[in-house]
């Protein structure tokens, strides 16, 4: 599960989908929306911006949603690349980190030029990016509704977008950006993953073989293995709170708490 906002994101690794609950009052959550796009396996879902990262198990896939609009999610991509069993997602600053069970491996994404969604509401002004438009003689662009009435009117020359009308709202506009297809980098981990957490820098990983692993991301086309520290019986879960780590256990019952305050110790 992963929060952002007023919204909780679930994965149901049974159920094969993606769903949303509204909880802008936790103690009466309500079901914003469901979604089975591309979900085979669903194990971990990671949030960052307008975007929910989603691990597919038996997919051996990264999905991709656009989240603007919670009530109606919007698929943007699903890649395989170098991807094998697909566990866990972290995401921090511009790029994804993704866990392979099958193969013991680390995959890591470029993330830093996804696209951008406008709400656009009325007349909207926009700058920078790229919108791409038809080119006709009054660098315009017009979209009509079976009634011949303007929908979008994309104006090049003087950077409006007129959009619905007399200013009704009629959805979102992505400019720039580019969906992650391949990665950057690909290393062997000692096991398969319980969970994969990403702190600055830092990465740390409850290795089902029994250990609390720390990788350096500073250079993540190029992560380094820190440190591999026994931890207790197939940990699932590792978080990272106020220089201490804490490590679940679920073979052993057992919660082990490491010293992380300084993690290339």
């Amino acid at each position: 599960v992963a929060v952002a906002g007023s919204y909780a994101y679930v994965a149901n690794y049974n159920g094969n989908s993606l769903t949303i609950f509204n909880i802008s009052n936790p103690t009466t959550p309500t079901l914003e929306s469901n979604t089975t796009a591309d979900m085979n396996g669903p194990t971990s879902v990671a949030i960052s911006g307008s975007y929910a990262y989603v691990t597919n198990y038996f997919g051996s896939s990264l999905t991709i949603f656009n989240i603007s609009n919670p009530a109606s999610l919007t698929l943007e991509s699903n890649t395989t690349a170098d991807l094998n069993g697909t566990f866990s997602v972290a995401v921090a600053g511009n790029y994804a980190y993704v866990t392979n069970n099958y193969v013991n491996s680390l995959t890591i994404f470029n993330i830093s030029n996804m696209p951008t969604a406008i709400n656009v509401n009325g007349n909207t002004t926009f700058s920078g990016g790229n919108v791409l438009v038809q080119n006709t003689s009054t660098s315009a662009f017009q979209v009509q509704n079976a009634a011949g009435v303007d929908v979008l009117n994309v104006d090049t020359t003087n950077g409006r977008i007129d959009i619905g009308t007399n200013g009704t709202p009629t959805g979102q506009l992505y400019v720039g950006g580019t969906i992650p297809t391949a990665k950057i980098a690909s290393i062997p981990t000692s096991g398969g993953i319980g969970a994969l957490r990403v702190y600055g820098q830092y990465g740390y990983v409850a290795d089902w073989s029994g250990n609390l692993d720390i990788y350096d991301f500073s250079n993540p086309s190029s992560p380094v293995l820190l440190s591999t520290t026994a931890s207790g019986a197939h940990p699932d879960d590792v978080v990272v709170q106020g220089g201490y780590a804490y490590v679940a256990n679920n073979n052993s019952n057992t919660i082990t708490v490491f010293n992380v305050s300084n993690p290339s110790d």
